[in-house]
């Protein structure tokens, strides 16, 4: 080592300038400590002096930042997973979706799907709701939920949040229930415990006649009655002025021969009536052995209406009758034959709450005039 001599890389000051390994091309001192510096990924690192006193690449520790500190295995490694990295995955509906790693490097969240998937009930996008954004099964005609025919009727819970209008009588979205009947029948709906402000329609069919309610029973719910012939039907449930919302549909069915079925209006508490049974048909279903045509008398209540019914035809009647009470709410049917006479009387309760309810003057065995004497709540 001497004053002019060559500096080569080796640790050493062999040119004796008081600096080792300054060379023209020399970044370092071989040897030397690793110096600080800021790594590609913005982490704090070192880089160290080589052979040829060039500093090396920046390196340092690994991170979760989705990208390789340390220069080693690649970003993240080290972690469960690459940050912000999205794979494939199958959700918890069994439906394809995609999750991501977390910002912790530490799991992966919840698989997810893109978007809904209709009609399944499940969660598919996993954000806490089923099916948003889908509309009800039977929000078209050939949706229709078919009603159960059993008995004197049913109720349906139902909604028409995400519907579309088709052909209800309101404006907001509508959903359709199927109903099939054998005979002819007194037909009653009602939404009374709906969350919005309802309308109810009956339809022959998918694009057929309607018949519409809207704001019975002294507030914004409906109630709808119809006589109809046997056949396939449908009833709709829509929204006045365009909202939706959740509803229980009550559905009930009377039968009735081929007379006109008359109502008993109110607010009357009662009244006289007088008619015959001649030529109005005989129906199948019967509480007796009466074997006579009837006729029908029928009337329905509100959700705050119940109370007393008498109905007789004790006096101002020619002939052998029987007497039917039938109450769809409650699925009561009463009789009565020859409690004076060959005449009939019946009383009871009218249960509590909105629905269909009727009285058959009927004949035992023929058909005749009649006087009905009645009282209802």
């Amino acid at each position: 080592m001497h004053p002019g001599a060559t500096e080569v890389c080796d640790g050493l000051d062999n040119n004796c300038s008081g600096v080792v390994d300054d060379g023209p091309t020399m970044q370092c001192a071989l040897g030397s400590a690793p110096r600080a510096c800021t790594t590609s990924c913005g982490s704090a690192g070192t880089r160290a002096c080589n052979a040829a006193c060039a500093l090396g690449s920046c390196y340092g520790s690994e991170v979760c930042n989705g990208c390789d500190d340390d220069g080693v295995g690649g970003p993240d490694n080290g972690f469960l997973c690459v940050q912000g990295t999205t794979t494939s995955c199958t959700t918890a509906c069994g439906t394809a979706g995609t999750h991501t790693c977390s910002a912790s490097c530490s799991g992966y969240t919840t698989c997810a799907a893109p978007s809904e998937i209709c009609g399944n009930g499940c969660d598919d996008n996993a954000n806490g709701v089923t099916d948003e954004g889908c509309g009800p099964s039977n929000d078209t005609c050939g949706g229709a939920i078919a009603l159960r025919m059993t008995g004197m009727g049913t109720t349906v819970s139902g909604t028409t949040v995400g519907s579309t209008n088709q052909s209800g009588c309101g404006s907001g979205g509508d959903v359709y229930y199927s109903f099939t009947l054998t005979q002819r029948e007194v037909v009653y709906l009602d939404t009374e415990t709906a969350s919005y402000d309802t309308e109810i329609a009956i339809a022959s069919g998918c694009s057929g006649n309607i018949w519409c309610d809207d704001d019975s029973c002294f507030g914004t719910r409906s109630q709808l009655v119809q006589v109809l012939n046997p056949g396939t039907y449908y009833a709709v449930v829509s929204g006045f002025g365009g909202t939706t919302g959740t509803f229980t549909l009550r559905f009930q069915h009377l039968p009735t021969g081929n007379g006109t079925p008359i109502v008993l209006s109110h607010p009357a508490t009662g009244g006289t009536r007088t008619g015959t049974t001649s030529g109005t048909g005989t129906l199948a279903e019967t509480c007796t052995s009466a074997s006579g045509p009837e006729q029908m008398y029928y009337f329905t209540t509100c959700s705050y209406t119940g109370g007393a019914f008498s109905a007789s035809t004790c006096t101002g009647t020619s002939y052998d009758t029987v007497l039917q009470f039938r109450d769809a709410t409650s699925g009561t049917n009463t009789c009565n034959d020859d409690s004076c006479g060959l005449q009939s009387s019946i009383s009871g309760t009218v249960s509590s709450g909105a629905g269909l309810r009727a009285v058959y003057v009927d004949g035992y065995s023929g058909a005749g005039s009649y006087t009905l004497t009645y009282t209802m709540p």
